[in-house]
């Protein structure tokens, strides 16, 4: 017996030992597996622009795990496999064996993973142009709007609003559970490469403050055809402005933004304070919302009352407002919100965050010496600008646009300044489509290869807020006119409710759309995105699909306050293999 267990006892220990050793080895693997999957996640956000970086932020994490490229035999390799995917391998030679050398050697480790992003969909533009531009005649027929949190929702901004009617989609007890206390974030993409180098970057807004014109600036508050000649000379004098006939028009012209004094259950008409912060990239570009400022401004509103009034406010070089700038140098014109010297430009996205709640308790310190054409802030105090204030009673409308560019002049060197640098929403588009005569078509949303097999949703809020006799509009999407693939197909629903009511379908359009269906709801279209889609994505023009508004009815003509809401459904940043 004790002979028996002898002759055991020594394959026993063996296969014990052996055990031991492929546990650890398993541990060992299982490890190498979690650092590869951590260097894919984190550097694959950085794809497509800046390649490199995803590459060494991969190999960055697998060293915090314990895989140092070079050291000891071990290989961290990451390869961009497509615009949007990142291949991550670890080799590791360095396995412990305890027991079972006499059996076999170490194993090595190989472990793989393979990572994918998708960013999020840019929307309204595919140019550094978000909205029209006076001073070179782009007409995209629209401006943005942003709100101030005391109007009511139905009027047409979902997202800076916090009151609406119980009749409305996203209402509870005369709240508006779609606030964002966030206001709205603008991308500014900038690619060092091909934009201009050895120039600013200069972000811009036209017209920035609130000034109360009405939506065809056609109220008193509008200064032509009273301003006098003599008036107009003085002010082209005054702000060296050749414009200045044009810029102080009455009605609905390119210069019209078309400021107005809606307001809630709480706000106050003429009351909405507008705070611009820019962004700049940092190295979470899968969330933009934490981008750290480097720029700030607030502007007061203004609610001019007749000629006397507004010739006034623009005939004076007295610095007025939280912006402490002159009137005449922000209304009607471009304003540069953020300058980012030449020596600092990076490449990535830029965010420019628009809010009309922020708390103004210690606003940053922008001082009398900083020239309307260089606002290039410190932010001395700034962090309040950041979050948002519990007062809801400020109300109106703000329409502006948007530009950038590099360059000392973004008017006068358009030819090279708008190169390499595009402004897009993210997410939501707040607009006042204020040029459809009878139709017009908007620049919806960046539908990029990556995303084939997956599904694009489309929200519209407010769309059909018409009204006169037998108006309804119609909307159809547009495919990227360089896309191939499998035709798209889409599928209608108002609130979640299908078919939507009073709507006729046909493929990708809508039409029918009145205003007793469609004011304050949610028109929401859901597009599978063909798995063998493509488009031309090296064109900055390329890959945008396009909405095409139509009204008909009595007059065929009409101006509407609505958002946009576009999104890639899963999740954004996942492990594929």
């Amino acid at each position: 017996m004790l002979a028996l267990t002898a002759l055991l006892l020594l394959p026993l220990m063996a296969f014990t030992g052996f055990a031991i050793d492929l546990g650890s080895w398993a541990g060992t693997a299982s490890r190498a597996q979690a650092a590869a999957d951590a260097a894919a996640l984190s550097g694959v956000v950085y794809l497509p622009d800046l390649p490199a970086r995803a590459i060494s932020v991969a190999r960055e994490t697998a060293a915090k795990n314990g895989y140092t490229d070079g050291v000891n035999g071990v290989t961290v390799t990451a390869t961009p496999n497509s615009r949007n995917e990142l291949d991550v391998v670890i080799f590791d030679p360095n396995v412990g064996q305890y027991f079972s050398s006499v059996f076999t050697d170490p194993p090595d480790i190989t472990r793989s993973a393979t990572a994918e992003f998708i960013r999020p969909v840019a929307m309204g533009s595919p140019s550094a142009h978000l909205g029209q531009d006076p001073e070179l005649t782009v007409d995209p027929a629209f401006v943005l709007n942003t709100a101030g949190p005391g109007s009511t929702k139905e009027n047409g901004d979902k997202r800076s609003t916090t009151n609406c009617t119980n009749a409305h989609a996203g209402c509870t007890g005369g709240v508006n559970s779609d606030y964002s206390p966030d206001g709205y974030l603008y991308a500014v993409e900038v690619n060092t490469a091909t934009s201009a180098s050895g120039q600013p970057l200069k972000i811009e807004v036209f017209d920035p403050a609130y000034v109360y014109n009405g939506d065809s600036c056609e109220s008193a508050n509008n200064p032509d055809p009273n301003f006098s000649a003599g008036q107009l000379t003085n002010l082209a004098s005054r702000y060296s402005d050749t414009r200045a006939t044009a810029r102080y028009q009455r009605g609905r012209t390119l210069y019209c933004m078309g400021d107005q004094n809606l307001a809630g259950s709480t706000g106050n008409p003429n009351s909405v304070i507008t705070t611009y912060i820019v962004r700049a990239p940092d190295d979470t570009p899968s969330d933009l919302s934490d981008n750290p400022a480097i720029c700030a401004i607030t502007f007061d509103p203004y609610n001019p009352n007749g000629t006397t009034q507004m010739y006034d406010r623009l005939n004076t070089n007295a610095v007025v407002g939280r912006e402490n700038q002159r009137f005449g140098d922000h209304y009607r014109k471009w304003f540069p919100v953020c300058t980012v010297p030449s020596g600092q430009v990076q490449e990535g996205t830029y965010v420019l965050q628009v809010r009309t709640n922020a708390n103004l308790s210690a606003p940053p310190t922008m001082g009398s010496g900083l020239s309307a054409s260089n606002i290039n802030a410190g932010l001395t105090g700034a962090g309040s600008l950041e979050n948002a204030s519990g007062a809801t009673n400020t109300s109106g409308y703000n329409r502006y646009t948007l530009r950038a560019g590099r360059g000392s002049n973004l008017t006068n060197d358009y030819l090279t300044a708008f190169t390499g640098v595009s402004v897009s929403g993210i997410g939501h588009l707040p607009i006042y489509m204020n040029r459809i005569s009878p139709s017009a078509e908007f620049h919806l949303a960046r539908i990029v290869p990556e995303t084939a097999g997956k599904t694009l949703q489309l929200i519209f809020w407010d769309m059909a807020d018409l009204s006169g006799t037998g108006v309804s509009a119609t909307f159809t999407l547009i495919p990227p006119p360089d896309s191939s693939g499998t035709p798209f197909q889409c599928t209608f629903s108002r609130d979640g409710t299908t078919p939507p009511p009073g709507a006729v379908i046909s493929g990708c359009s809508a039409s029918g759309l009145t205003n007793a269906n469609y004011n304050g709801r949610n028109m929401i279209v859901r597009i599978p995105i063909p798995g063998n889609y493509n488009c031309d994505v090296d064109d900055p023009n390329g890959c945008w699909t396009k909405v095409r508004v139509q009204v008909v009815g009595s007059g065929a003509s009409a101006a509407d306050t609505t958002t946009w809401s576009a999104s890639m459904t899963g999740d954004p940043i996942r492990l594929i293999r």
